[in-house]
C-alpha cells in the first residue's frame, strides 16, 4: 500500500507543515500530484504550473524522493488540497469561528488587529524525505508540448515574465525574489505604487509564487515583520500584510459558502462576452488588458477590476463567464480569491454593496491619462 502525499497548493519544502507531518515516522512516502485532464487550463497557467512541479521534482529528487505525477482527476478526498490555498493565519488562530466570521472584509480585518492574533512562525524543511518504495520510478513531469497544449512566444512585455529565472516557478526564485523585493526597499512605496498597470516592479508580484504554495504567506509576513525590525513599519509594509489578509478572507468565506463559479466552459454564443475575451471591444483601456491576459496569462489587479467591471456593468454578461476565463488563463489563479473578487465587484457574496462598477473614462484618466497602457499592447493609436 502506498502512503501517498498529495502536494495540491503547497509546491515546496520550506513551511510545509503537512509535509513535515507526513514525513514523521514514514518508511516510504510516496509525493503525488493528479493533473485533471478535464480541467480547462489555457497555455500560460498550465506551462507556470507545470513548471512548478518539475522544478518541486528536482527539489524532492535531491532528497532521495520524487513526485508522481498523474493524469487523472484527483480523488474527493483530497480535491480540497487541490482547490484551497493555505491562508496566513491558522482557522484555529481565528478571533471567530469559520460560522460566525464576518460578512465585511474591514470587520474581519480590524477583528485581527484588536486580537493582535498572530501566524505560526514559518518551519524549515524536512532535512530528508523517505524513500519511494522499493523498485518504484518516477517519469519526468512532462512538458505542456508532451499533454498537448501549444505554448505561445514569451512577450517580453510581460509584467510577470516567468520565462525569466527571477520569476520562474521555482521556490528558489520565489524566495530570491523575497529578499531582492525588501532589499531594494521597494515595499517602502508598495501602497502608492501597487495599481500600476506596466513594469515588473509597480507591485509585489508574489501572486504566482502564492497561488502555487511555491512560497507560503507565512514566510512573506514573517519575513516583512523583520524588515519592519530593522528599518520600522510604513504604509508599504502594512499594505502588503493588508493585501494577505485580503487574501485569507475570501480563502475563508470560501470554506464557508458554496461555489457558484462555473467548471464547465460557457455555452453561449453572446457576442459580448466573446469581444471582451478576445480583446476586441472597441474600449481600448479594456482591450489592451485581455491582450495582455491572452498574450501573458497576466495582468494588473488594477486591470483585473476594470475588466471585470465592464464584462458585468456594461456589457452586462454573468460574472461568472468572466470568472471562468480569468481561471483559465491566469497564472496566479487562485479559486477563493479569482471567484471573491468577481463576486464583490458583481455585488454578490462578501461586502456586497451593491456592486462596484467603475467608470472607465475615470479609470484610465487616473492610471492611463497619457494612454501608455493601451498603446503598449494595442499600438500607437492615441
Amino acid at each position: 500500500m502506498l502512503n501517498e502525499f498529495h502536494v495540491g497548493r503547497t509546491q515546496r519544502l520550506s513551511d510545509n507543515p503537512r509535509l513535515v507531518q507526513a514525513c514523521k515516522g514514514a518508511e516510504h512516502l510516496v509525493p503525488v500530484y493528479d493533473w485533471d485532464p478535464s480541467a480547462h487550463i489555457g497555455p500560460h497557467r498550465a506551462s507556470f504550473l507545470l513548471g512548478s512541479l518539475a522544478s518541486l521534482q528536482r527539489s524532492l529528487r535531491e532528497r532521495g524522493s520524487d513526485l508522481l505525477f498523474r493524469v487523472q482527476p484527483p480523488s474527493p478526498e483530497v480535491q480540497h488540497l487541490y482547490r484551497q490555498s493555505e491562508t496566513l493565519y491558522h482557522v484555529d488562530d481565528l478571533p471567530t469561528s469559520l460560522d460566525r466570521l464576518p460578512g465585511v472584509f474591514t470587520s474581519f480585518r480590524r477583528d485581527l488587529e484588536r486580537h493582535a492574533t498572530k501566524w505560526c512562525v514559518p518551519i524549515s524543511a524536512p532535512e530528508s524525505v523517505p524513500p519511494l518504495p522499493e523498485g518504484m520510478v518516477c517519469a519526468d513531469v512532462p512538458t505542456p508540448a508532451e499533454l498537448g497544449i501549444a505554448l505561445p512566444e514569451a512577450d517580453e512585455r510581460s509584467a510577470f515574465p516567468f520565462h525569466d529565472v527571477a520569476f520562474a516557478p521555482s521556490e528558489h526564485a520565489a524566495l530570491a525574489h523575497l529578499t531582492q523585493y525588501l532589499k531594494s526597499q521597494r515595499i517602502d512605496s508598495y501602497k502608492a505604487t501597487r495599481n500600476g498597470v506596466i513594469g515588473t516592479e509597480f507591485s509585489s508580484k508574489f501572486s504566482p509564487w502564492l497561488a502555487l504554495g511555491i512560497i507560503s504567506a507565512r514566510t512573506i509576513a514573517e519575513s516583512v515583520r523583520q524588515y519592519e525590525r530593522e528599518h520600522g513599519a510604513n504604509d508599504g509594509t502594512y499594505w502588503l500584510w493588508f493585501e494577505l489578509v485580503w487574501r485569507d478572507f475570501f480563502a475563508f468565506r470560501a470554506m464557508t459558502e458554496k461555489s457558484v463559479s462555473l467548471d464547465a466552459e460557457p455555452r453561449t454564443t453572446n457576442a459580448p462576452f466573446h469581444v471582451w475575451c478576445q480583446g476586441a471591444t472597441g474600449c481600448r483601456f479594456v482591450d489592451a488588458a485581455m491582450i495582455e491576459l491572452a498574450r501573458t496569462g497576466w495582468m494588473s489587479n488594477r486591470m483585473r477590476q476594470i475588466a471585470a467591471s465592464y464584462l458585468i456593468h456594461e456589457l452586462q454578461c454573468p460574472w461568472q463567464w468572466g470568472e471562468w476565463w480569468f481561471a483559465k488563463h491566469l497564472i496566479d489563479y487562485d479559486p477563493a480569491s479569482n471567484e471573491g473578487n468577481w463576486r464583490y465587484i458583481a455585488g454578490q457574496g462578501a461586502d456586497p454593496r451593491g456592486g462596484r462598477r467603475f467608470s472607465i473614462e475615470h479609470q484610465q484618466q487616473t492610471y492611463d491619462p497619457h494612454g501608455r497602457y493601451a498603446s503598449y499592447w494595442l499600438g500607437e493609436k492615441r
